[in-house]
């Protein structure tokens, strides 16, 4: 058994396109008595929810189409079996496979329902096997699909798996809706074939607090037959009856014959079991009538008759031991031809073998993925390592070339500094040679400043070295007492009228702002005189506030 593969295109359709699909569903499933004519009406839906498809169309059309004319025949015929096939064949040809799954399902449910087990078992499995192996979620009308899935196990006798898709189908539907309390109810008896009493009555008790706020009576009912079923197992004998009772006076009232059947089914053969024989035959009597009014109804009427057949036994009536043993035999024969118990039985152990080997594949699927997984971790990690080895390498290297370079450039600027300095110390000290030497000390400056800056990118030690050296450059280059006492007495001989008038007219200057004003009338910006004094801007602009405000009537013949 080899894994179940599709291509990329299997899954065309998109999530917009499924929502369409399943908006257009849900229209129809609330309006589907009214809708006189499938096919305008699916025209008009398309329409509104701009599904252009025409193949998506048809295949939705074939579906409905079939499961109306199933409806209407209640029985397996020609046209609903041959719009199905349609619709499948179609999805199949178009290569949408969500779509041809939900029409594999809702044709094997078709089958099911009117007892072609056989006939509608490689569709489930099919379906079954594509969820199991891929990691497949049903997306068209999700919660009925996983539904149908769960009923057909259940019939199977696969009760555990049952609830499974149960489950899944209930955590996906609205709440509270007819549909959420068919699904507990379900579970519920899939757990009590499994005698897990707790968890039957666990689910039996929100299916019947759903049904109740639903007002789906027919869902009431069953519920309390399903629940004499677990009283019965326990020997609570009076709880059982008094369920049951319910459940028919409910099912007679809405008229439904099938849960009829079942529920007096059951009570017969709960009054055998006490021994109240005549209430019994009763019971059964009118479970036989309901039984031989449809052909899908020979394995519920199999098991009536067995029941009869018990009764004539503890009566010794021979000649209705008889009767009853061959219309057993006849109905047996009957059922070969469809869901008997033999049937059931065959197709229970073909899907034990067939389950038993999914569960194989789908073990060795896993363990070729872990393998797989493992295998690509692995190469991702060499290629992880080898990506880290190689950025270090490339982050080595670059750390080395900057550091080189950052090196390079703090011997340059120490080497501007000096030939900077020689060339005042060989030039006339003049004032135009003072405004050349501060004007290269400002790049100097600046620069430094930068390159300051930019220390942060290297280690800790090469910084804290580094940081020593460039602050020490730094100081260098401000105007230091030696200096200033030089640029002064230049500036004094280039500028003797101008600084005989300020030192006669502007009493209390200090050296400071001595060298704010003589800076700025060598027309330097704030921010060169403030790199050259080594203050802040703000510190420079500060100054000349308070001179301004201190000779505010003379403050222009400063500059």
């Amino acid at each position: 058994m080899g894994f179940v593969l599709f291509s990329l295109h299997s899954y065309a359709q998109t999530r917009n396109e499924i929502e369409k699909i399943n908006s257009i569903l849900g229209s129809i499933e609330t309006s589907y008595d009214k809708i006189p004519d499938i096919v305008s009406f699916m025209n008009q839906e398309a329409k509104k929810q701009g599904l252009e498809d025409k193949a998506i169309q048809q295949i939705i059309v074939s579906n409905l189409e079939a499961q109306k004319f199933a409806d209407l025949s209640k029985g397996i015929n020609t046209k609903s079996t041959t719009q199905f096939l349609k619709a499948i064949k179609l999805a199949e040809k178009k290569k949408l496979q969500h779509l041809q799954t939900w029409s594999e399902i809702s044709y094997a449910f078709y089958l099911y329902t009117y007892r072609e087990i056989k006939d509608a078992y490689p569709y489930f499995l099919k379906n079954i096997k594509l969820v199991e192996m891929n990691d497949y979620e049903f997306k068209i009308a999700p919660a009925v699909s996983y539904k149908r899935v769960g009923y057909f196990l259940n019939n199977i006798n696969e009760f555990q798996k049952s609830n499974i898709y149960l489950l899944r189908a209930e955590k996906i539907s609205a709440n509270p809706t007819s549909i959420k309390a068919a699904l507990h109810d379900n579970i519920a008896i899939n757990y009590w074939h499994q005698k897990k009493y707790d968890s039957a009555g666990y689910h039996y008790n929100i299916a019947e607090e759903i049904a109740l706020k639903t007002n789906d009576k027919l869902r009431y009912a069953k519920i309390l037959g399903n629940r004499a079923l677990v009283s019965i197992d326990q020997k609570k004998y009076d709880e059982a009856e008094n369920f049951l009772l319910k459940d028919i006076n409910i099912t007679e009232k809405i008229q439904d014959e099938k849960n009829l059947m079942f529920a007096k089914t059951i009570l017969a053969r709960l009054y055998l079991k006490t021994k109240r024989y005549s209430d019994s035959e009763k019971y059964a009597d009118e479970a036989l009538k309901i039984a031989d009014s449809s052909p899908y109804y020979k394995s519920e009427k199999l098991d009536i008759l067995d029941l009869k057949f018990q009764l004539a036994k503890i009566k010794e009536d021979a000649q209705q031991e008889l009767f009853l043993r061959r219309e057993m035999d006849r109905t047996s024969e009957d059922l070969k031809k469809m869901d008997g118990q033999e049937n059931i039985n065959q197709i229970n152990w073909k899907s034990r073998e067939e389950i038993f080997e999914l569960k194989i594949d789908a073990e060795k699927s896993k363990a070729e993925k872990a393998s797989i997984q493992k295998t690509l971790a692995i190469i991702l990690s060499g290629c992880l390592l080898l990506t880290v080895f190689f950025i270090r390498h490339h982050i080595r290297n670059k750390y080395k070339i900057d550091k080189s370079e950052y090196d390079k450039k703090i011997l340059a600027l120490m080497l501007e500094k000096a030939n900077s300095e020689n060339r005042l110390n060989t030039s006339q000290k003049t004032i135009d040679t003072f405004k050349t030497y501060l004007r290269e000390k400002n790049k100097q400056i600046e620069e430094l400043e930068s390159t300051v800056s930019n220390i942060n990118n290297f280690s800790k030690s090469y910084m804290e070295e580094k940081t020593t050296v460039l602050q020490s450059l730094l100081q260098s280059h401000l105007m230091t007492a030696e200096n200033w006492d030089l640029f002064k007495t230049n500036f004094m001989q280039e500028y003797p009228e101008f600084y005989k008038n300020i030192t006669d007219n502007f009493e209390d200057l200090t050296e400071a702002n001595l060298r704010i004003i003589f800076l700025t009338k060598l027309d330097l910006k704030n921010t060169e005189i403030a790199r050259i004094l080594g203050v802040t801007v703000e510190a420079v602009k500060k100054s000349k506030q308070r001179l301004r405000k201190k000779y505010s009537g003379i403050f222009d013949e400063l500059y």
